[in-house]
């Protein structure tokens, strides 16, 4: 059994990294929303838009994980919980049947390598991964979710009220440095 005490003093320094949202925060959010939705009523995807400019993987406040020629996971600005991560894969693609088997593949090992390194860092429990791609203009992505130990259990993490990521490097680097070592390779893991 491996010793956690180390993980949890590494676990304490981390869940500073997010905080309840301020209401100016929680209005910040549902801008955006509705900014994505004129989007999508003018048959944009938001998604695609940020990709094809370059916002989605930019990198300002340090929450891009990993980014390759395909897909690309960020730490979720509006967290349910700590770690909580965005797989996305960058070709539009409205849903997980319509992946390619090469794709759904090569997204399923990004995703396990994700897993694995939230599970480490994050001394989880479990993570949760679910897809809810709905809507007209839908952008397949998966939601990686890390239950904490005295966390909700089951599909109530879904419902939990969302935080903010206030400094996403503390996280993001022990993200990437455990994916690091888990590819054996920083190919497509994040620059700082």
């Amino acid at each position: 059994m491996r010793d956690l005490k180390p993980a949890a003093a590494n676990l304490f320094r981390l869940k500073d990294c997010i905080r309840p949202a301020t209401e100016q925060e929680v209005r910040q959010r549902a801008r955006r929303g509705r900014e994505w939705n004129r989007l999508i009523e003018q048959g944009v995807c938001h998604t695609c838009q940020r990709i094809a400019g370059g916002e989605a993987t930019s990198n300002p406040d340090g929450a891009l994980l990993f980014d390759n020629e395909r897909c690309f996971a960020v730490l979720e600005q509006y967290p349910r919980g700590l770690g909580h991560t965005i797989l996305i894969a960058k070709p539009h693609v409205p849903d997980i049947a319509g992946l390619s088997d090469e794709f759904g593949s090569e997204l399923m090992a990004v995703m396990l390598k994700l897993t694995r390194a939230l599970k480490t860092v994050t001394a989880c429990d479990k993570v949760y991964q679910v897809t809810m791609c709905s809507g007209p203009l839908s952008h397949l992505h998966f939601q990686l979710i890390p239950r904490l130990p005295g966390d909700r259990i089951g599909g109530g993490v879904f419902s939990s009220t969302r935080k903010y990521l206030a400094s996403a490097e503390p996280l993001a680097g022990a993200i990437r440095a455990e994916l690091v070592r888990a590819l054996g390779t920083d190919d497509g893991v994040a620059p700082a």
